[in-house]
């Protein structure tokens, strides 16, 4: 095998060195095959009915289960192994692919001469850096922000912002763009909220981006060293284990300086309006004014629970603007070039130069619930209302009728004047369909409920110079399970048949 030739090979010159770390790097696999990157995908389980309980509140749940497969492009770490990340960083790709807590360095000093530009909105700058590392890297940043500043250079307003909702951290992470196995404790403070049955929370991830910092790619992955580097040099790395086809190198390409502001809200309002209340206050960034939230908007933050992450900016700062609906008081704090902090990461493979992505595969369920109810449902129903006596019998036998009638406050017949119906005595008024309402009860309170039944017909007697003529108006308020007939009595007289059913509702108890 080719690894165990260069393992048992003697020394050779220089050049053939350089030959054969080429040749090697060639063996390695492709780093998607590696890291067994993954296409986007999202599994959608059947939604199912399930009963829970919180305390004495009895749930009816709409349950589905969901699997969420994403490769992000860009590392975020909310700090999280930020030292191992200086530009042109040389790592071991296993623990990238492990996640927190697995970053580890790949610890070659014989580097060769490289090249960073940063690309500002108004033009790019470079540098050569001739034995690059942490410190002199960094220095090389600072000197080109320097330089840019001392030119009258201000970073532009460069923010976007996005909304998910949260069913748990890992899912939200994901949905927002970066990978939930680099969450940093702040980060994940933020996303995983605790809420009951009555809350939705909601995301969103504002990034501010001033610049961002390159490194050249070298034409062949030797190039990353300088001559001191040897065949040998290599063999040692790989006998201990720190790079080889388990365990792939890779490089920090680029770095992205800014600042973020990762919160949420935990309400019980809906999801779209918690969305509004966002988007509400990010009107007011866009504009680069305070907002003036509504009352609406004002009320819903300020009975909600905020969690935040912040890199690049005060936390608890972040946490008076957002109930103050004031985002751009937070981004428009004055940030020189200086300030802005590292926030997003590229990596590539040293072997091509192709993106070093992790695909993540997180599962969640999706959780909706109602509280059920458990009692009576008590339905009143008019079978027959019949005319006795008109207003005026003695002069007109025949009442054109109209009025309402309203159960507990529910009109469930009303007929206007104009659209009167022409009723003879001993005739039924023509319902189209019987008028009937429902009432609940509690399984408590297995007793008859306040029903308040109020007719008001009226004779309409306008059209041969008279006036109108109550027939019946009033309260009746007696009722009992069954079927009943009443006399209702006023100037005239009807005849009401109704019936009162009762049966039980909701969930069986157990």
């Amino acid at each position: 095998m080719f690894f165990e030739a260069l393992v048992n090979a003697a020394p050779v010159d220089l050049p053939s060195d350089r030959s054969q770390i080429n040749d090697y790097f060639a063996t390695l696999p492709d780093w998607d095959k590696f890291a067994n990157v993954q296409s986007s995908d999202t599994i959608k389980g059947d939604v199912k009915s399930q009963e829970a309980s919180m305390g004495s509140v009895q749930l009816e749940c709409s349950v589905q289960d969901i699997t969420l497969t994403d490769t992000p492009k860009e590392l975020v770490t909310f700090g999280t192994g930020s030292d191992a990340f200086w530009l042109g960083a040389l790592l071991q790709g296993k623990g990238y692919v492990d996640g927190v807590g697995g970053f580890k360095p790949l610890p070659i000093g014989d580097r060769n001469e490289q090249k960073i530009t940063v690309d500002f909105l108004n033009g790019k700058s470079s540098s050569s850096i001739c034995k690059p590392d942490s410190g002199a890297v960094r220095d090389a940043i600072a000197g080109l922000v320097s330089h840019a500043k001392s030119g009258g250079y201000r970073p532009g307003a460069n923010i976007h912002y996005k909304t998910v909702e949260v069913n748990s951290a890992e899912s939200a992470a994901l949905n927002l763009g970066f990978g939930a196995k680099y969450l940093a404790f702040q980060a994940k403070t933020a996303l995983d909220t605790q809420r009951n049955y009555t809350e939705n929370t909601i995301a969103a991830y504002f990034v501010e981006k001033a610049f961002t910092v390159d490194v050249a790619m070298p034409k062949t992955p030797a190039d990353f060293f300088n001559s001191q580097f040897t065949m040998q040099d290599l063999k040692e790395q790989i006998r201990f284990g720190r790079l080889g086809p388990d365990n792939l190198p890779i490089f920090v390409s680029s770095i992205s300086y800014g600042r973020v502001l990762l919160y949420s809200v935990t309400s019980s309002a809906s999801s779209s309006d918690i969305r509004a209340t966002i988007q509400a206050s990010y009107n007011g960034l866009k504009l680069g004014v305070d907002s003036n939230l509504d009352i609406k908007h004002q009320k819903l933050l300020s009975e909600s629970k905020i969690s935040v992450a912040v890199i690049g900016g005060n936390r608890e700062a972040a946490i008076n603007l957002i109930r103050d609906g004031n985002l751009n008081s937070f981004f428009s704090q004055e940030s020189t070039l200086e300030t802005y902090v590292p926030i997003s990461y590229t990596l590539r493979s040293i072997a091509n130069g192709n993106l070093a992505a992790v695909s993540e595969t997180t599962k969640y369920t999706i959780k909706a619930c109602h509280p059920v109810r458990r009692g009576y449902k008590w339905t009143f129903k008019i079978v027959s209302l019949k005319l006795i006596d008109p207003a005026e019998p003695a002069s007109d036998d025949t009442a054109e009728a109209w009025g309402d009638i309203v159960l507990n406050g529910q009109y469930i017949w009303s007929v206007e004047k104009p659209r009167y119906q022409s009723i003879r005595a001993g005739q039924d008024v023509n319902f189209i369909k019987s008028p009937k309402a429902t009432v609940f009860t509690d399984l408590a309170d297995d007793v008859s409920p306040p029903f308040s039944l109020y007719l008001n017909f009226i004779d309409d007697d306008t059209w041969n110079g008279g006036f109108d003529s109550t027939i019946v108006n009033g309260n009746f308020t007696e009722w009992e399970v069954g079927t009943h007939t009443m006399k209702l009595r006023s100037e005239g007289e009807m005849l009401l048949t109704y019936t009162i059913t009762k049966e039980k509702f909701g969930t069986p108890e157990k």
